[in-house]
């Protein structure tokens, strides 16, 4: 399970995005009761718990449904949130650089254009797109630039 400290930041860091415990179950003021999936994950070898939850629905999260968070725990017991924007699903990609065990994440949404977070310097950040279809993520260039 995830240990007892370690939920105690989760929930308080969840707080400040409107999310409450109520009766066990995820609730926002607004949208009521809502639908929450956790996966706890040692994604680095450690021995510790990471945990992804994926919480929501279109009241709380648009047109995606759900919204994607990370918790890590530093060293010092500090539970440092990554992510915390809309998305479906997520898929692991093992790392293959012994240096930097954490895999990447490729967040699913409701497109065929996903992107792909890499792990570097202690926290993931964007790394590259990754399609589903040849040619979803191409952007077509303005011949008209600059009005």
């Amino acid at each position: 399970g995830i240990p007892s400290e370690m939920q105690i930041q989760i929930a308080q860091q969840l707080e400040k995005k409107g999310f409450v415990l109520q009766q066990g179950k995820m609730a926002t003021e607004k949208c009521g009761v809502v639908p929450v999936r956790t996966d706890i994950k040692d994604l680095n070898g450690d021995g510790k718990s990471e945990v992804f939850m994926v919480i929501g629905n279109a009241c709380t999260s648009g047109a995606i449904g759900s919204t994607l968070y990370l918790f890590t725990q530093e060293a010092d017991g500090k539970v440092q949130r990554h992510f915390g924007f809309s998305a479906t699903d997520y898929e692991l990609i093992p790392s293959k650089v012994a240096e930097n065990p954490w895999p990447a994440v490729l967040v699913k949404g409701t497109g065929d254009c996903l992107p792909i977070w890499g792990y570097r310097g202690g926290r993931y950040g964007f790394d590259h797109l990754y399609e589903t279809k040849k040619g979803a993520c191409y952007v077509p260039q303005s011949d008209n630039v600059g009005g």
